[in-house]
């Protein structure tokens, strides 16, 4: 390790304290100066966690909270600081929110981990020298400068005061797993890599695909496994002609954790169920593999609102959504015509992407038998920006604002869980397809000249 480094490393090392057993829940206090805004926010990088601390008048503030290990962010006003925090961790927090990364300093019982944190964040950064640049390497110099990385900071760790054995084992594995995550993504990168592709392959054949901690703990090990698991969907979508959802459900189903097994096999369910073309298989297929009675409350409710819709052939209704060009309307208002339903917002990217084939096929088919909805379910903040953007992207169809943004009845009804999305129902109401070709899918034109319309 260079001079430089080696300094970097001690600065940060004297001000960390020796972890103690002691409390079986976090203390954190401290003293943040200037803050415009009387309250701190405490929230798991995960967000499935998050606390307000009250902040006195003078800036200071104590709290205490039962929390599961993890990275959380420490918000003030408009600043961050990210945090590692355990049970048993006594931490006293000191910062100017006028200048806020600077002056922020951070001691205690457990701070350790959290210094680490900053040392490894500036190391990372002298030894890359830049993302782009760091990618654009020639092979062997970047293979040198990620082994490096990985090295020194496994160095640091190792010699670093006030970090619990834990901690360190967690981290340790995390290089490991940041270091293929890399590689990998050079691998994406340069197609002709032969010296990372060897490398890569070799390690990730080490790889416990089951391992817990390290699934809650390393991001890059969460990216990994994910990526190979998906990997395997594609496999057998091609091998066994299954529909997307239902590989993913089958492949999820075969993990051995049950808790990875059931995140991720709830997050591809939530996604994929208004998708499949089988929906019963793909829920028995889920509800076998998951135990968590939460989740699969959601995925039933889904499932259930997904079946009525095919059963009853009608699409279920909305009422009084607030119409661009003025009053109200209503789904029966369209009643005799096809009808082709947009669901989007104007923060969605994708939604945004499909404008520009959509307002051709309403020019195209504007004296056709068709009527081209687009329900926005933009929040009622957004308001003006969903009137705006109609105004300058000048676009067609009836534009509609659904009541109650996502939460709306009608995209409950429908399952609706992502967004772009489109409709396509009959002259009658029915549904002919709840996810209908998108306006740049040439399937959609086809299924139109299909009709008749």
């Amino acid at each position: 390790m260079n001079k430089v480094l080696f300094i970097l490393v001690m600065a940060f090392s004297l001000t960390s304290y020796a972890q103690k057993k002691s409390l079986d829940y976090v203390l954190l206090s401290g003293k943040i100066d200037n803050l415009k805004n009387k309250e701190i926010t405490l929230v798991k990088t995960n967000r499935t966690y998050k606390k307000i601390l009250s902040v006195n008048s003078d800036g200071t503030f104590k709290d205490s909270m039962k929390i599961k290990s993890g990275f959380y962010r420490l918000i003030t006003d408009e600043n961050k600081i990210n945090l590692y925090l355990e049970n048993g961790y006594d931490i006293e927090v000191i910062a100017n929110a006028n200048n806020f990364k600077s002056s922020f300093k951070i001691s205690g019982e457990g701070a350790g981990a959290t210094i680490y944190l900053g040392v490894k964040g500036k190391i990372s950064g002298k030894l890359r020298a830049g993302v782009t640049s760091f990618y654009e390497l020639e092979e062997d110099e970047f293979m040198n400068t990620t082994k490096k990385i990985k090295t020194t900071l496994s160095y640091v760790l190792d010699t670093m005061q006030g970090i619990s054995e834990n901690y360190k084992a967690l981290e340790n594995r995390n290089l490991n797993h940041s270091y293929l995550y890399q590689l990998s993504r050079y691998k994406n990168f340069n197609k002709n890599t032969d010296e990372v592709s060897q490398e890569l392959d070799q390690e990730l054949k080490k790889i416990d695909l089951s391992n817990e901690e390290d699934y809650s703990f390393s991001s890059s090990y969460y990216t990994l496994i994910t990526k190979y698991y998906k990997d395997q969907i594609k496999e057998l979508v091609k091998k066994d002609s299954l529909d997307l959802g239902l590989a993913s459900m089958k492949t999820y189903a075969e993990i051995s954790n049950q808790k990875i097994k059931n995140e991720l096999i709830y997050i591809a369910a939530r996604m994929g169920i208004s998708h499949t073309k089988r929906l019963d298989a793909f829920y028995e297929t889920y509800m076998s593999a998951s135990t968590n009675k939460k989740n699969n409350a959601k995925i039933t409710e889904m499932y259930q609102s997904i079946k009525r819709v095919s059963e009853y052939k009608f699409s279920p209704k909305f009422n009084g959504y607030e119409n661009y060009a003025g009053g109200t309307n209503s789904l029966d208002d369209f009643k005799g015509k096809y009808v082709y339903i947009d669901i989007w917002a104007s923060w969605c990217g994708p939604c945004l992407g499909q404008i520009p084939d959509l307002k051709r096929i309403e020019k195209e088919y504007h004296e056709k038998n068709i009527e081209f909805i687009s329900i926005s379910i933009d929040q009622k903040k957004d308001y003006d920006k969903w009137r705006t953007m109609i105004k300058e992207k000048q676009l067609g169809g009836v534009q509609l604002l659904a009541d109650n943004s996502i939460n709306s009845q009608f995209m409950r009804d429908y399952a609706i869980v992502g967004i772009p999305r489109f409709i396509l129902l009959d002259p009658e109401g029915k549904v002919i397809d709840a996810n209908a070709p998108r306006p740049t899918d040439e399937k959609l034109i086809q299924l139109f000249n299909k009709l008749g319309i």
